[in-house]
């Protein structure tokens, strides 16, 4: 009796084990896509460098951080040499900058990859109470069985409070996730790379920043920045409203959104303004590579225009990214396959079920144009 009890009860809990499995961390505040550094760093960009003091030789060299190990920074000059630096001989803000670097380099390659689709935030108590009262009535059951003096009926008993509890169990588990959003299909095309969870009023986006496509290839204006692995992962994920709003007062690319993202593609890969910093339309004047994107201040590889290639691998009908306020990005046609007409400044247009989406296009704002809703 006590081993089919014991069995009975190992087989309950490895059934029951992604019921108890919490969510790893919660999604607080959205990601700063403008970091480009320490603020109040003093030791300015020149000519879109980072200057790197050696206080030990006193020189003061200018390039981009590819690498921090073993005690030394690796960087790569404006004439494309290879420059090595150990840390401690840095001035303190370039070691800042560099021991920051190595941090969030080492969060992306050593993150806990338990996370994919994983249990609702809002749902964790309802699993968690869920299963104690499941543990309670099996334990019940197996008391209540212990007392029947014919063993084939205490056998009977204890098979039929596991088989209760166990299917009650899964029946728990897959209420407390309840409805997958359908705005997380594009960003599954790219798994493991791209993961994605929810709760009940936004889709969170993790990434390292890096496409799996060649990059800085066929770039005429050269930033002199390579790209390097961002954390955009746990906190720091993309935060994508599921109940879009349309704004009152939208927010024109044309006069503002200029540093930051305002898009993510489905690879993960952040979306900024078709004009740079300066104002200025990134892809006529050679800034972006032969897929639409190059590397920021910060090493950060983004896309200044639609990202198209990734259609192929979305699938027919489906967004290629979001826009940070919530609405679906599409490529150059309609879910159907059907010409698009009548965009609006901004780039977007309803549907005939009066749905509010964007689109690409071949010529200028190449994105959405700006924030057509509610966006925080």
């Amino acid at each position: 009796m006590r081993i089919i009890a014991r069995s009975f009860c190992l087989l309950f809990c490895l059934a029951m084990a992604g019921v108890v499995l919490a969510h790893p961390g919660g999604h607080g505040s959205s990601h700063d896509s403008n970091q480009g550094g320490p603020h109040g760093d003093q030791a300015r960009l020149r000519a879109g460098l980072r200057a790197w003091k050696n206080l030990r030789t006193g020189e003061v060299h200018y390039g981009s951080l590819l690498l921090v190990a073993d005690g030394e920074a690796r960087i790569e000059g404006s004439d494309g040499r290879l420059l090595t630096v150990r840390l401690n001989d840095l001035d303190g803000v370039s070691q800042a900058y560099a021991t920051r670097r190595q941090a969030e380099i080492a969060l992306v390659n050593q993150r806990d990859d338990r996370l994919s689709q994983e249990i609702p935030r809002g749902s964790r108590q309802l699993a968690t109470g869920g299963m104690t009262l499941l543990i309670a009535f099996l334990l019940i059951t197996l008391l209540a069985a212990t007392r029947l003096r014919e063993p084939r009926w205490r056998r009977f008993t204890v098979m039929l409070g596991c088989l209760l509890v166990a299917v009650s169990g899964y029946g728990l588990r897959r209420h407390a996730q309840g409805a997958r959003p359908a705005a997380a299909a594009p960003f599954d095309a790219f798994a493991p790379a791209v993961r994605t969870s929810f709760d009940s009023q936004y889709l969170y986006v993790e990434s390292n920043g890096l496409p799996d496509h060649q990059v800085m290839v066929g770039i005429k204006a050269w930033q002199q920045q390579v790209p390097i692995a961002q954390p955009y992962f746990s906190d720091n994920a993309w935060k994508i409203p599921l109940n879009p709003v349309i704004a009152t007062q939208p927010i024109s690319a044309k006069t503002a959104l200029f540093t930051g993202a305002i898009a993510l593609a489905a690879n993960g890969i952040p979306i900024f303004n078709a004009l740079n910093n300066r104002g200025v339309d990134s892809f006529s004047i050679g800034e972006l590579d032969e897929f639409g994107g190059h590397c920021g201040r910060a090493d950060d590889y983004h896309y200044h225009a639609a990202p198209l290639h990734i259609e192929a691998k979305v699938g027919s009908g489906l967004p290629i990214g979001y826009a940070l306020d919530g609405f679906a990005l599409y490529g150059l046609n309609e879910p159907d396959g059907t010409a698009v007409t009548g965009l609006d400044e901004f780039n977007g247009h309803y549907d005939k079920s009066g749905r509010y989406h964007y689109h690409s296009t071949k010529t200028y704002p190449y994105i959405n144009g700006g924030m057509r809703g509610v966006v925080t």
